[in-house]
């Protein structure tokens, strides 16, 4: 025989799985992410993009990259990021910028792609690309004479060279 507070924890539990038919509501928990690339995907470098200097003078630069699609909902495909760095031209220099470092990002393997993936406060990915340029470590600090910022050029393939590509190129600021 069931006692008094049984029978109401029974008649919650139905009362709730009633509640959940009636409104057509679907168990399952969170929507799952979006993986596919298509026309409407975006790329855009975030704010957050920066250099780093460690005590030892080492720079890293941690681009943070969101893939969005046509609502704006982020998505997680896997792929491969190439980062291009561009000195800006010297004043009178004609004004043409020099690729000065390029990097690889390959988060084909999805323990990779997780790993590189904050999806807990700007839900973007985290490139952090190492070895960094002394010019470009003196523009960090805001040494004299470090003048206009870098260029970055962040381009995603969904399968090497051969895949889909999505580009943008961003000037970076103090």
């Amino acid at each position: 025989m069931i006692g008094r507070h049984g029978q109401l924890g029974l008649f919650a539990a139905c009362a709730m799985m009633a509640c959940g038919w009636l409104c057509g509501c679907k168990g399952g928990g969170r929507t799952p992410l979006k993986t596919g690339v298509t026309a409407e995907t975006r790329l855009s470098v975030h704010d957050l993009t920066r250099v780093s200097i460690d005590a030892d003078d080492r720079g890293e630069l941690r681009v943070h990259v969101a893939l969005s699609d046509a609502e704006g909902g982020a998505i997680r495909p896997l792929g491969v990021f190439k980062v291009s760095l561009y000195r800006p031209a010297d004043p009178g220099a004609g004004g043409a910028q020099k690729l000065d470092k390029f990097w690889e990002v390959d988060l084909r393997d999805p323990v990779k792609n997780a790993a590189a993936y904050d999806g807990f406060i700007t839900r973007t990915y985290v490139l952090e690309l190492r070895d960094v340029p002394e010019w470009v470590r003196q523009w960090a600090r805001g040494d004299a004479g470090s003048g206009i910022g870098p260029t970055l050029v962040v381009e995603f393939f969904t399968d090497g060279a051969s895949g889909v590509a999505l580009r943008e190129g961003v000037q970076m600021r103090r």
